[in-house]
C-alpha cells in the first residue's frame, strides 16, 4: 500500500465496520506475507542458518526426549496397554506436521506428558490399591483434545 496503515484503522467504537466494504480509502491491509516462509531470503544475513542452527538442535532434542518420556510413561507394563503399529504412525505424523507447522510458522506439537497421564487415569480400572486393572483405549478423545488445542 501508499501508507503504512493497519486494516483495523477503519474500524469504529461499536466495531461494525468491515475492511474492504467499509475502508474505500485503504487499498490493500498492511503486513501481508506469503503462506510460505521464504527459507533463501536471508536479507544478507548469511550467519543466521548457523546461529540458529543451535537452538533449532536444542529444540529438537526436547521435542524428542518429550515425546520418549511420554511414550515410556504411558506404555509402562504396568499399565496393561498394548503398542502397535498405530503408535508408530502417530508419531510419523506428529513429526512431519511439525515440519510443516515450522514452514507456515505455525507452533510445534508436542507430546503433553501431563494431560496425557491424566487421561490414561481417567480412562483406567483400578483395584482397591489403585493398580491398573485394565484401559478403555479409544482414539477420539486425543483427536478432539487436539482439535480444540488448535
Amino acid at each position: 500500500p501508499d501508507k503504512f496503515e493497519p486494516t483495523y484503522a477503519c474500524c469504529t467504537s461499536d466495531c461494525t465496520s468491515f475492511w474492504p466494504d467499509d475502508c474505500e480509502d485503504q487499498a490493500a491491509p498492511a503486513g501481508t506475507r506469503p503462506w510460505f516462509a521464504n527459507m533463501a531470503d536471508l536479507n544478507g544475513k548469511s550467519w543466521v542458518p548457523f546461529m540458529a542452527a543451535g537452538p533449532a538442535l536444542l529444540t529438537f532434542i526436547l521435542l524428542y526426549l518429550d515425546n520418549g518420556i511420554t511414550w515410556h510413561l504411558i506404555y509402562n507394563p504396568g499399565n496393561n496397554l498394548k503398542h502397535g503399529e498405530s503408535y508408530n504412525w502417530d508419531l510419523f505424523l506428529n513429526g512431519l506436521t511439525n515440519l510443516v507447522n515450522g514452514f507456515l510458522g505455525l507452533p510445534w506439537l508436542v507430546a503433553t506428558t501431563v494431560p496425557c497421564l491424566v487421561h490414561l487415569n481417567n480412562l483406567a480400572e483400578k483395584d482397591k490399591d489403585g493398580k491398573i486393572i485394565h484401559v478403555q483405549e479409544n482414539r477420539l478423545t486425543l483427536l478432539f483434545s487436539h482439535l480444540l488445542v488448535g
